[in-house]
């Protein structure tokens, strides 16, 4: 899979998450990615916990640490975590070579 931010959108905007049951409130920062499908752009949020942790413009792929392998049944079997997703930074060679794949 392949994403993209782009350079004239790589600012996060704060946003607040009110707290439950008498814990704090948590600050997020929302960023813009689009995942590159073919010949379409789809616009997703990314969400941070912190301003230095937000990607700078360029593409990426999905991170092996969003995955986790779950032995279900007896089988082990591959399971994405939302919790703890994450993007990795493509070179601008494999960046290039996944676009024409496509």
């Amino acid at each position: 899979m392949l994403f993209e931010i782009f350079a004239d959108e790589q600012t996060a905007e704060p946003r607040v998450i009110k707290g439950r049951e008498g814990k704090p409130d948590r600050h997020v920062y929302d960023q813009h990615v689009y995942w590159i499908k073919g010949r379409q752009l789809i616009q997703l949020t990314v969400t941070s916990d912190s301003l230095p942790e937000c990607y700078p413009a360029g593409r990426y792929t999905i991170h092996e640490d969003s995955f986790e392998a779950e032995n279900a049944y007896g089988r082990g079997q591959l399971k994405f975590n939302p919790y703890r997703f994450k993007l990795a930074p493509l070179s601008a060679q494999k960046a290039d070579e996944r676009a024409k794949a496509v």
